[in-house]
């Protein structure tokens, strides 16, 4: 299993009812609770910025008794007293050691390291104002639940507010990802960044797997996805062999794919695989990655920068929504059960009809 530790990152945000949190790079509410309440959590820890939120600062100085990032794109960007990353990547290897990381804006920000984190503090007011800036909506995403409401108050306008604080849903799946992943490691890329938040997802490497996959038992996993790049628009042949003979029926199965192309074809002998073997494909996630296989070595490569931020944030989404998938799956498996196992038990014994008893008498007979 290639272990990877849980994620130590929150976001702490200020929402109106229609999850607006800015217009024209301001806040839409002032409110001086949520003020406190985002200095009691962030003091002592590390906070990430971007770069509009970091010029709102008073006198662009960093927040005291912090660590103070700002993101951003630009090389040459320094400020004072602040630590600067251009990248997802970069603010994760700059903060894997720190206790406690808040995401606090702005936009863009938040949509790139939403995906990373585990928990949400959310001062949530009740009105409506003209907003350029949105949060997603997370009392409508399954992979969030509200674990903690406390009352505000009111404000002076009649608004009133309250914190409601979020986690990532547990889902307590037994789930791993059998996988291949050559030349510049795209596919494993994207399986780690899932992985950083799922840390349950097991991932598997198929070199290890002998015979291919003939003796391999998957009957402990609930969920079991296949992962590799794309060759001539087939998955990698080692995964199709190891499915083809792993697979059982009924068996909840994901699939995750990065090719040099996008080509809509390039799961199809996987999706007929698993109708074959009748297990349940549960969802499929691909994207463009650095190619550099056969006549693409000659131009240098194709796709360079891919898999992209926005393609690894997509992926924790989709894992997201596959997981909750199927574990309504599976609930809804276990009760169906025990609806037919209890309408058995009122039922009593069936009797038996006369031909029944007819071919009852002459087994005996024999």
């Amino acid at each position: 299993m290639d272990q990877f530790m849980n994620s130590n990152m929150s976001a702490i945000v200020a929402v109106c009812d229609d999850w607006g949190i800015g217009h024209e790079g301001k806040l839409l509410v002032k409110n001086s609770d949520d003020m406190k309440s985002f200095v009691s959590h962030t003091t002592g820890h590390t906070v990430v910025m971007g770069r509009k939120t970091y010029e709102t600062l008073p006198k662009h100085a960093p927040l005291k008794n912090r660590r103070n990032i700002i993101m951003t794109r630009d090389d040459s960007f320094e400020a004072e007293g602040f630590e600067v990353a251009h990248s997802v990547d970069e603010v994760l290897s700059m903060t894997e050691a720190d206790d406690e990381v808040w995401v606090m804006g702005g936009g863009k920000i938040y949509e790139l390291l939403l995906p990373y984190c585990k928990r949400l503090v959310v001062t949530k007011h009740d009105n409506i104002m003209p907003a350029d800036t949105f949060f997603p909506n997370i009392d409508m995403d399954a992979s969030w639940k509200a674990i903690d409401v406390t009352p505000g108050g009111t404000l002076e306008n009649d608004v009133n507010y309250e914190f409601v604080t979020y986690e990532r849903t547990d889902y307590n799946l037994r789930t791993c990802c059998i996988y291949t992943s050559k030349h510049h490691q795209n596919t494993l890329k994207v399986l780690k960044h899932i992985q950083r938040i799922y840390p349950s997802l097991e991932l598997i490497d198929a070199a290890t797997i002998e015979k291919g996959g003939r003796n391999l038992d998957l009957s402990e996993y609930d969920l079991v996805g296949f992962a590799s790049g794309i060759y001539y628009s087939q998955f990698d042949k080692r995964i199709r062999t190891i499915a083809s003979n792993a697979l059982t029926d009924n068996k909840k199965v994901f699939l995750v794919f990065t090719s040099g192309g996008d080509n809509k074809w390039n799961s199809h002998e996987m999706n007929d695989i698993c109708r074959m073997k009748h297990a349940s494909l549960i969802g499929t996630f691909g994207c463009l990655g650095y190619d550099t296989f056969g006549p693409f070595k000659l131009v240098g490569g194709v796709q360079k920068g891919c898999p992209t931020e926005a393609d690894l944030a997509r992926a924790v989404d989709f894992a997201g929504t596959i997981f909750s998938t199927c574990a309504d799956v599976l609930q809804f498996e276990k009760e169906q059960k025990e609806r037919i196992a209890q309408r058995r038990r009122e039922e009593g014994p069936k009797k038996l009809n006369s031909f029944q008893k007819m071919f009852l008498h002459k087994r005996l007979k024999k």
